[in-house]
């Protein structure tokens, strides 16, 4: 490979591990299908020996993301009861799966939210899948851009095509409706719909 490609495919998969906190390999090869995976293996390789990237194997549990378990309108908050109830049943009867994870080397996942992020990417890719040109900001982009503070924010904010503001999205994993309140709450505030995934 060309030393102008390897730099190329090295600083997109730096991104995007920047942008995603971690992701798994076969995250990265959906997130960036122009790379082929031998290139992208091989672009692995040389960013792991120079210690730009490190991985780790953890055991989680993977559900199956098919679509949002809640878009706020105006009867948002009556649908907050099911709402909870949708997060806490998708859990049951789960298997746990080993998969390896990547990420920048000196930004190592906090491991309570490593689950959160997988899922998270997979929601990504699920929206990937119908706009390929979806544009959105991770909640450490998009907080300093807008000078949000609290410890109810939602995960990622996606653009529409000029740039701006179009929902919010959030991994709600098995919320309680109070925690899925003070999120609907802040979208609200803010004049921007949410997801709640």
């Amino acid at each position: 490979m060309k030393k102008t490609k390897r730099l190329l495919i090295d600083s997109k998969i730096l991104i995007l591990l920047q942008k995603t906190r971690i992701a798994t390999f076969s995250q990265i090869q959906k997130f960036r299908p122009e790379i082929n995976s031998r290139e992208l293996k091989s672009s692995f390789f040389e960013l792991k020996r120079k210690g730009l990237i490190a991985n780790l194997k953890c055991s989680i549990r993977k559900i199956p993301i098919t679509g949002p378990v809640f878009k706020s309108d105006s009867e948002s908050l009556k649908k907050v009861g099911q709402t909870e109830r949708t997060l806490r049943e998708r859990w049951k009867n789960v298997a746990d799966s080993v998969e390896t994870i990547w990420y920048v080397r000196g930004k190592e996942p906090e491991i309570s939210k490593i689950e959160h992020d997988l899922h998270l990417n997979e929601v990504l890719l699920n929206l990937k899948s119908s706009n390929p040109k979806l544009s959105w900001l991770n909640e450490n982009q998009w907080t300093q851009i807008y000078g949000a503070r609290g410890h109810a924010l939602p995960d990622i904010l996606v653009l529409n095509p000029e740039g701006n503001p179009a929902y919010f999205i959030d991994w709600a994993g098995s919320y309680r409706s109070t925690r899925c309140i003070q999120l609907i709450d802040y979208a609200e505030s803010m004049s921007i719909p949410i997801e709640l995934w």
